[in-house]
């Protein structure tokens, strides 16, 4: 059963229904969707569906609302409300105000919640109370204002929109057709003549071609549509007034009829117009009866004008009533008794119709005779005529044409005037108007039809076209007009002037009056001159042209008089044509000599016109009279003396304009003339600005000259004035006429002049003109109009615009110019009053009834373009900008900025969707002021930081997350920039970011369909804002390939996010712990296929930008996935420490199996970010991909050519004196290059050799040899080389020339992205220095061609860069993603990627090996590439360097062979190409060290001979390369340590040994050992020394180079800043802090000296250096020798022993070693006897007693500490390098607790487990520390200074023997009890298992001190007669027993205990044999 109005059909407790009709969607949003409907596109299906869904609301219309009704009512006390298809969920507020409104407004309740649920915003709805007609109520986002009892009447404005919506229907199913035929004629077709009659046009065809707007409209006609508007007219115009209404109800609602009373006539209008329907005679009779109820002043319809605007509408609603009709005769009487009954003095306004039906009747008797037609004839339609005439209809006419109601109207305007023109055509025609006509009736019907087509393009190309029958008697009219030229030159003229409207009218009048126009004059037919009595006379003397002085027509040329003006006189026409567009120039140039001003305006406004709308005509009126042959005079002879002269149409209208007087009335004259110059300005700037410059148009006065010889450069503070005449004529122009034409034209002149880059004191005098007193003052001048203030506004705002675009590349007044802007602050004064706006402050004026729409629309457009100018500010700061502060930035950032600070209003702002341009441009501004205010903290001292109060954030969080929230099509771009807006704050205000989330979640509700997978953190129906990202990146491809720049930019703001994890961690949380957000991650990861890899060239721009964008999501996804392993990192880094605080020491000791769980927890977290399959080549395919260098050299090569052969042809060009369209700025710089070129010597040679072949000298034979060039250039650029010779020589010249240098880009190009990828070329300025654009219309267009293949040259040149660079961040973020995965790959724990991933990796090298070898191959072929291909090369490098280190001792050797030789190629490329870019010497860095870790594998691998062969030939090869990079002081350490490592690892010495002596200039290191700038030099030239001296040619090549001296003098450094400073240079309170030269110099110095003395062997050389070094160290330096000798501190509670010691030498790991050198040298030098004694004879005795108290404190205190009760440690050995605290993390490689591996584990207790006394004093804490000495277990580095000490007692002992000295007891003690002890232990430890080799040395070390300490035993006891004591002997054999034992299964410990064995069975004889050891 059907249910009536509001009848509930279903009713339950929860949910009612409702019937469907009372549901209406937004007719707003559909109005909006048909205006934006292109007229060639199809149209979508969405809103084609809306249009049949609302049929029934397009009929029915107001009748669609409905009153109110119970069961609507009761439907309210439902929970849900179902009306139709949709639901809708009842909130209690909105409810009551639903019931408020539908009693106010007597609308259905259930409709007037929907009305109220779309107008209010529910996040306020807690704000809404009972008192809602007194009070505001919070209206949504996009209608926010102000909102009181005045709203209620809303319904009226949906009804406006539904009509809207109609007429939008209507006029948009015509708009193919007419698009179409438009387009038509512009190209010159001819087009039947039924289509310029839209009147009567058919639309049949483009109904049946099934459109579905044009079936809509049909269907809505069909059903009665129009009479439902006839009814709606008759109801609207009958309405009373209201007498209980208030007054401001009444003037809205009397606004609202009357708009929806102009709409539904604009509809009927159309319906006619467009032929849908048929006007009947009832119809047109109802429609008559309207009309004069509508003119009658007491009628309804006229009280409804109570309001200005309802006065407009009344008066346009009059204007709308005609239309089309079909009547019979007896229709015709019918109407014609209505029409006789009008009283025109009653109403004026039935003047025109009374006209209108005078003119049909004519129309109709005219008709060939028919019976029915007879009836008519009696109608005196002559009687209507004289009526209409009476009444001045034609004046009314006029009136309603020129009344602003039709010209604001946004009606179908052109309708109305197509139908005037018909109806002044039909009345030409009827009564035969022409020129004879000499009262007003004619002027009238000129200036009507002038105002016609005046505007109107359509109507101006139909009365062109010939077959146009409309227009027919108009154009006999105008030939009627044109026959009288020049004597009627006024009408004339500005009837051609309104014909003129668009290009091809524009270009139909120029020719009109070019070639067709005739001379007429006014003769006196009595006079001699002219001779003949009839229709054709002869003038027999010359005729002066009228008002034409020196133009002449001819004698004896006939002519026809055309009309008698009196007895004497008439007008004749001539048979003699001349161009009417010259004699108008030289009307105008003889303007001094002219009456009146009227023919100067009409004539410069068709020039103006002329020029305005067609290039071309503008070029030819630059060209005429050029040149003129003038007549001065005549004699009796007919004879007269002529003159051949130029006329310059510029210099006439720059004269002109000078000579304006300074009046009210020359004011538009003058305006024209500038407007005219500002168009020739883009034909001609040099020749226009020339010109210009020497009339001074605008009295220019200038104090100081600053352009002159004098002066480089301009000065702010220079005098530039304007005198007051332009201030004033500027406010008189204003004030006085209708659009401030001389302002307008001003502003547009300066903006031609900056264009065109005129540096001139008239230019730069101008544009601060403009800047300082126009733009700072123009909003308080006085205006006729108020709406042309906004046009004066958006003008000089073009000039600020430009000003700022163009001061960068302005070289002489652009500084000056930014000074002034970014400056002065008035001109901040006046940018801040148009952009420090707010959206409420904009939504009011909607609601103010003080502003008219014209007003908030122009200040919508300033605050508009104003946003714009501030982002080009932003974006073309430069860092002189922050680094000066100057006042602008100040005042952008300062709280103090008036009206508000403009970051309030740019937050603001954004929420305006009513203007969706501002909310971008804010949303844009906003973004770029954050990056702003953090680049400024670094040059202020206060906060810059961005702060918005709680309010304003709130506000900011609500725009975004509506604008988020919609994710519509049409709302892309500003989606994208609310994501960068995200991106930048997060990056610089992170603050403020917080403060966004902080305030309350982002929610709204979701829209899709599906379900979101990560709704399980949010509420039902409601995602947070990330979620809701999340979801947008799930729609990767489509959105790649729909919106390409959303996916990167919502990455990047996950990016951003990551980089500030610290800040943002709970946002991240949810991300972090989505297994598919780092699926799609992946996904995304691989979106670029590698096939796009190397097609750069073949794709379009929109594709090239595809494929950045694509790149910039892999950077971005790598990116984030490597901050995740680095932030996973971080966090099990904190979790260790504080579960170390937790722990307290246990955690120190024991805690290393607890950070491995946490570890393992972290690694499975680690393992799901990275979804790329391992089994598949998609990760392989994604390293190549990114790792293809896509620079073509040839690309780049044939782009600068191709500049070089435009460069050849401009110089061609301008030798010639023809500048054409190329800005001053070029012209000027290709000049200079041409006066370079020509004056070059090769050039200079070329002119005599072309004049001795014979040709002629001078401008000609310059002009050969630059067409010569032109074609060899050419050649070039098609594959033919230019030989060797002077061409080669020119065309280098300009390919290399400075002029290039103009347009490479030097700025960044940004692609509204996060990042930004450089241009090589700025193609839109050199098309804009050109001309380019307008060389089709001049001489030039033949040259098109050329520089169209340049700029294409260039477009190819910048893909093919932009390419490289959208590669590089991609390249960078997976080097980045591969060096996180390597820190910690090994066994892969803490990676993302797997074991798996090694195979993929290892088969990218290869192919990256040879694009970094392509790469390289650049800077060979050409040494200019751009920085993008440096970063690349470098970016490469990195990269195999992270693969390598990923893969480690993995990499098999043959991909190591590759490597080294792909390094070889690089280094040696890159120093061959001799660049030192920053980026070349990153490379030649990154090659190196791969070199170094590769040779290093090499090393560690053992090879099969041929492939060792193989990397023995590699290595020595790349030897030289090496030797040459040591010359480079950068590369220094990393290539010597290469070499290094080759000669030691990898080398014979017979190899390497003269390639070394070769290539290395050993000098040079030798050198650098005493640069003290370069410390860390030293440690690797001594350590590269120690290797080369280990060979005797390589021991004599250091000796022979200078060491030994270089050696005293560092050690005599070290001796000169004393012992004490020694000791404080080792000190460090931090970690891996640096350690002074002296820790390396001591021990590697005196190791080079050790190898160079053993290399060379029993020689002369090596007793000279031994003689030598002996007297050093012993004698000179013996202060040192005792120094490295001494005891090590020994701990002491004493503070007086505590500062004795404060001076002596700390104990360390770098102490002892060299200690151990120190030994070492002196065991060597003891071997040479002679020298030895000799030396060392007077300090002998106190050297060994040095070296036996070492000795004894080895010896003795391993025994003291073990017998003492506290456990005290004889010494602190603290960890000072970064490797001896990882050491001390490292478990004991030796597991020893005998002897000083025991005492080492507590002596070597980390910095962080001593206190800082302990450091300071190395004093032990015994108290907690010692008590637990038990439980200190044993480390690595413990081990290593446990080794160390043993290895010094090793050298004491080695020493000892030498000397056979007094020390048998402290060796028992030593030798026999640790060693035996120590090796026993170590070896029974590792009886069960394999021993590593750190342990066996350990014991072979120990067995080496033992024979060691039983041979000196045995030497002294058989030189002093000692026997050893009985209890020694049993405690040893007991000893020896167990140390037999338990070496028993180490089998590298036989050789070892065979000789032990040895010495014991001659020190204890018959020991072994008793012990059955033998």
């Amino acid at each position: 059963m059907a249910a009536s109005n509001g009848q509930i059909a279903v009713t339950t407790t929860k949910s009612t229904t409702v019937n469907s009709s009372l549901w209406f969607n937004s007719f707003s949003l559909l109005l909006t969707d048909l205006e934006q409907l292109s007229p060639s596109s199809d149209i979508p299906p969405s809103l084609e569906e809306k249009l049949k869904e609302n049929h029934a609301w397009f009929l029915n219309t107001v009748n669609q609302f409905k009153p109110p009704s119970e069961s609507s009512k009761n439907a309210l006390n439902s929970e849900q409300i179902v009306v139709g298809s949709r639901k809708l969920s009842i909130k209690p507020q909105l409810k009551d105000l639903a019931l408020k409104l539908s009693s106010t407004v007597l609308l259905d309740e259930v409709q007037s919640y929907i009305l109220v649920e779309r107008s209010v915003d529910h996040s306020a709805l807690d704000g809404i109370n009972q008192g809602f007609l007194n009070e505001d109520i919070p209206i949504a986002p996009h209608r926010k204002q102000t909102t009181n009892a005045v709203d209620l009447l809303s319904p009226y404005y949906f009804l406006t929109a539904l009509f809207c919506c109609t007429e939008a229907q209507l006029m948009t199913t015509f708009a193919d057709v007419s698009f179409e035929d438009s387009a038509a004629i512009l190209h010159g077709k001819t087009m039947p003549a039924e289509m310029f009659a839209p009147d009567h046009m058919n639309v049949d065809s483009a109904v049946e071609q099934g459109d579905v707007i044009s079936d809509g409209v049909r269907k809505l006609i069909s059903d009665g549509f129009e009479s439902k508007l006839t009814d709606i007219l008759r109801s609207h115009f009958s309405s009373s007034f209201a007498q209980q209404m208030d007054t401001d109800y009444f003037i809205l609602w009397a606004e609202a009829m009357l708009i929806e009373g102009n709409l539904v006539l604009d509809i009927l209008f159309l319906a006619y117009y467009e032929s849908f329907c048929s006007c009947s005679a009832a119809h047109w009779k109802e429609l008559c009866l309207l009309y004069k109820d509508m003119t009658g002043e007491t009628t309804n319809f006229m009280k409804l004008g109570v309001s200005t605007e309802a006065c407009k509408y009344c008066d346009r609603a009059k204007i709308q009533m005609n239309g089309s009709c079909m009547f019979t005769p007896s229709d015709v009487l019918d109407l014609d008794s209505i029409i006789s009954n009008l009283d025109i003095f009653e109403s004026k306004e039935a003047g025109p119709l009374i006209l209108a039906w005078a003119v049909f009747l004519c129309l109709v008797v005219s008709l060939p005779e028919k019976e029915e037609v007879n009836e008519l004839m009696e109608i005196d339609h002559a009687g209507y005529v004289r009526q209409a005439f009476e009444s001045a209809s034609l004046s009314h006419f006029l009136e309603i044409l020129q009344s602003d109601v039709l010209k604001d109207s946004d009606g179908p305007v052109a309708g109305f005037r197509s139908i005037l023109r018909t109806f002044m055509s039909a009345f030409v025609a009827s009564y035969e108007i022409n020129s004879q006509l000499v009262d007003d009736t004619f002027r009238f019907i000129l200036a009507i039809l002038s105002e016609i087509y005046r505007g109107e393009e359509s109507l101006c190309i139909q009365f062109w076209d010939k077959r146009s029958i409309i227009d027919g008697p108009i154009r006999c009219l105008l030939s009627n007009l044109e026959g009288e030229f020049p004597c009627r030159t006024i009408e004339l003229t500005r009837f051609l002037s309104a014909l003129s409207e668009g290009c091809w009218p524009a270009e139909c009048v120029y020719n009109f009056m070019e070639k067709s126009v005739g001379i007429s004059s006014i003769v006196n037919m009595g006079s001699d001159i002219v001779e003949g009595e009839s229709q054709i006379v002869e003038t027999q003397l010359p005729l002066q042209v009228p008002g034409v002085e020196g133009l002449f027509i001819p004698s004896k040329t006939l002519g026809r008089v055309l009309r008698i003006i009196d007895s004497k006189t008439a007008v004749v026409r001539w048979e003699y044509k001349q161009s009417g567009v010259l004699v108008l120039l030289l009307r105008l140039a003889q303007v001094l000599e002219l009456d009146g001003s009227e023919e100067v305006v009409v004539i410069l406004d068709l020039f103006n016109r002329l020029a305005s709308f067609n290039m071309a005509v503008c070029f030819s009126l630059m060209n005429i009279g050029k040149p003129l042959l003038l007549q001065t005079n005549y004699d009796d002879s007919q004879m007269g003396s002529h003159i051949c002269c130029t006329i310059d149409m510029v210099e006439i209208l720059c004269n002109l304009v000078r000579s304006l007087l300074p009046c009210r009335a020359s004011t538009f004259a003058m305006s024209m003339g500038i407007n005219i110059l500002a168009k020739m300005m883009k034909c001609s700037p040099s020749h226009v600005s020339k010109a210009v410059m020497k009339t001074n148009i605008f009295d220019l006065s200038l104090k100081t000259t600053i352009f002159s010889d004098q002066n480089d450069g301009l000065s702010s503070s220079a005098s530039w004035l304007l005198s007051g005449r332009l201030a004033k004529l500027l406010s008189t122009d204003c004030e006085h006429n209708a659009g401030c034409p001389l302002a307008i034209s001003v502003l547009d002149f300066t903006v031609q002049l900056i264009e065109a880059s005129v540096e001139n004191e008239f230019t730069f005098a101008l544009i601060i003109f403009c800047l300082q007193y126009v733009f700072v003052n123009h909003e308080y001048w006085k205006y006729k109009v108020k709406k042309d203030r906004w046009n004066v506004t958006q003008k000089v705002l073009e000039v600020l615009r430009q000003s700022v675009i163009s001061s960068l590349h302005l070289k002489k007044i652009g500084g000056s110019i930014r000074d002034v802007i970014l400056s002065d602050s008035s001109v901040h004064s006046m940018v801040f009053r148009i952009v420090c706006t707010t959206s409420p402050a904009l939504e009011k004026l909607y609601t103010s009834r003080l502003y008219d729409w014209r007003d908030i629309d122009g200040l919508q457009q300033a605050l508009c373009s104003m946003l714009q100018i501030l982002l080009i500010i932003f974006s073309h700061n430069t860092e002189d900008d922050f680094s000066t502060l100057p006042i602008f930035y100040q005042a952008l950032l300062s709280s103090n900025t008036k009206p508000i600070p403009i970051v309030e209003a740019l937050a603001s702002l954004m929420s305006y969707s009513r203007y969706p341009a501002i909310q971008l441009r804010a949303t844009e501004a906003f973004s770029m002021l954050c990056s702003i205010a953090d680049r400024l903290q670094s040059y202020t001292f206060g906060n810059t930081s961005l702060s918005l109060g709680g309010k304003e954030v709130i506000q900011l969080k609500h725009s975004i997350e509506t604008i988020i929230g919609e994710q519509s099509e049409k709302n892309e771009e500003l989606y994208v920039a609310v994501i960068k807006l995200l991106t930048s704050v997060a990056n610089h205000q992170p603050v403020l970011l917080t403060g966004i989330f902080a305030t309350e979640e982002f929610r709204f509700v979701h829209k899709q369909t599906n379900e979101s997978p990560y709704q399980n953190d949010v509420s039902e129906n409601v995602m947070h804002l990330v979620d809701a990202l999340l979801l947008y990146v799930e729609r990767t491809d489509s959105l790649i390939e729909r919106n390409a720049q959303a996916l990167p930019g919502i990455l990047g703001f996950l990016k951003a996010l990551w980089e500030g994890a610290a800040q943002y961690s709970d946002i991240l949380e949810p991300i972090r712990k989505s297994k598919r957000f780092w699926k799609l991650l992946s996904e995304s990861i691989l979106l670029m296929p590698p096939k796009e890899a190397h097609t750069t060239g073949n794709l379009s721009e929109a594709d090239t930008l595809k494929v950045e964008y694509k790149y910039r999501c892999q950077s971005s996804a790598l990116d984030i996935m490597a901050l995740e392993l680095f932030l996973q990192k971080k966090l099990l880094y904190a979790d260790s420490l504080f579960r170390r605080a937790d722990n307290g020491l246990k955690v120190r000791f024991d805690g290393i199996d607890q950070t491995s769980t946490v570890a393992s927890t972290s690694t499975r977290q680690i393992g799901d970010i990275f979804f790329i399959r391992s089994d598949s080549s998609a990760f392989s395919n994604l390293l190549k991909s990114c790792a293809a260098c896509t620079y073509d050299t040839n690309i780049y090569r044939h782009a600068k050519i191709a500049f070089g052969l435009l460069t050849a042809h401009l110089i061609g060009k301008l030798n010639t004196g023809d500048t054409g369209s190329l800005s001053v700025s070029l012209a000027e710089a290709v000049i200079a290059l041409s006066t370079k070129l020509i004056n070059l010597p090769t050039f200079v040679d070329l002119c005599t050799q072309y004049t001795l072949r014979g040709y002629s000298e001078g401008t000609q034979i310059r002009s050969l040899i630059l067409s010569d060039l032109y074609y060899h250039l050419q050649g070039e650029l098609e594959g033919r080389s230019i030989e060797h010779g002077p061409f080669n020589e020119l065309s280098q010249f300009l390919v290399e020339s400075n002029l290039l240098q103009a347009y490479v880009n030097r700025v960044n190009q940004d692609l509204k992205g996060v990042t930004k990828i450089s241009s090589l070329f700025d193609i839109l300025r050199l098309q804009h220095d050109t001309g380019l654009d307008v060389w089709d219309y001049s001489e030039w267009k033949a040259s098109k061609k050329i520089a169209e293949n340049t700029l294409f040259r260039f477009k190819q040149a910048n893909s093919m860069l932009l390419h490289l660079g959208s590669r590089l961040p991609a390249l960078q973020s997976l080097v980045t993603f591969i060096t996180l995965n390597t820190e910690n790959s090994s066994g892969r724990q803490g990676s993302a990627l797997k074991k798996d991933y090694e195979h993929q990796i290892l088969s990218s090298i290869e192919p990256i090996c040879q694009e970094l070898q392509t790469t390289v191959g650049l800077f060979a072929a050409t040494s200019d590439v751009p920085q993008e291909v440096f970063d690349f090369v470098a970016v490469q490098s990195k990269l195999l360097l992270s693969l390598a280190r990923y893969i480690g001792d993995n990499t098999p050797l043959p991909t190591c062979l590759v490597i080294l030789k792909t390094c070889g190629f690089g280094l040696k490329g890159l120093r061959e190409s001799r660049l030192m870019a920053t980026e070349v010497k990153h490379a030649i860095k990154f090659l190196l060290f791969l070199m170094q870790l590769v040779v290093g594998f090499c090393s560690q691998t053992d090879n099969e001979p041929e492939t060792s062969g193989d990397v023995s030939n590699v290595c020595l090869g790349l030897l030289p390369l090496l030797c040459s990079y040591t010359e480079i002081p950068d590369q220094l350490i990393i290539s010597l340590s290469t070499i290094d490592l080759i000669i030691k690892k990898l080398l014979t010495p017979s190899s390497w040994l003269p390639v070394i002596k070769q290539h290395l200039q050993l000098q040079l290191l030798v050198l650098k050992l005493h640069d003290k700038s370069s410390l860390e030099l030293l440690p690797v030239i001594l350590k590269f020394f120690l290797t080369l001296a280990s060979v005797r040619g390589g021991g004599e090549m250091i000796l022979d180079s200078g060491f030994l001296s270089s050696l005293r003098v560092l050690i005599t450094e070290i001796s000169d800043d004393g012992v004490s400073d020694w000791v404080r240079t080792e000190k460090s309170t931090m970690p891996g802090g640096e350690i002074e030269k002296p820790r390396f110099i001591w021990e590697l110095g005196l190791a080079v000296l050790i190898a160079i003395i053993c290399s060379l062997g029993e020689t002369s050389q090596c007793a000279d250096v031994v003689d030598s070094m002996i007297s050093f160290f012993f004698s000179e330096k013996a202060h040192l020798i005792a120094y490295h000798l001494s005891v090590p501190e020994i701990p002491s509670d004493n503070h007086d022993k505590k500062r004795a010691r404060a001076q002596k030498r700390q104990t360390s790991l770098y102490a002892l070693r060299e200690t151990e050198h120190t030994l070492m040298l002196i065991c060597v030098l003891a071997k040479h006897r002679n020298a030895w004694v000799k030396a060392i004879k007077e300090m002998g005795s106190e050297l060994r007693e040095n070296i036996i108290h070492l000795l004894a404190f080895i010896s003795r205190r391993s025994h003291l500490f073990l017998e003492s009760s506290t456990r005290a440690a004889p010494f602190l050995c603290v960890p000072l390098a970064k490797e001896d605290i990882d050491d001390c993390q490292r478990p004991s490689f030796v597991n020893s607790r005998s002897g000083w591996f025991s005492i080492a584990a507590l002596a070597c207790m980390p910095i962080g487990n001593a206190t800082n006394e302990v450091i300071s004093t190395a004093i032990v804490v015994k108290d907690p520390v010692n008590r637990q000495a038990e439980s200190v277990k044993p480390t690595c580095f413990s081990d290593l200074v446990a080794i160390q000490l043993y290895r010094i007692s090793f050298l004491v002992l080695k020493f000892l023997c030498l000397q056979a000295d007094d020390a048998v007891r402290r060796a028992e003690e030593l030798g026999s009890d640790q060693a035996v002890a120590i090796a026993t232990e170590v070896c029974e430890a590792n009886k069960m298992k394999s021993m590593d080799a750190d342990a066996q040395d350990v014991c072979l070390l120990m067995l080496k001190i033992l024979e060691m300490a039983l041979h000196l035993e045995f030497c002294v006891s058989q030189i002093c007669g000692i026997r050893p004591v009985m209890g020694r002997v049993e405690e040893f054999s007991k000893q020896m027993r167990l140390l037999v034992r338990a070496t028993e299964r180490q089998t590298f410990l036989k050789s070892s205990m065979k000789h032990l064995k040895q010495i014991v069975s001659f020190m204890y004889p018959g020991l072994l044999q008793s012990e059955g050891i033998l």
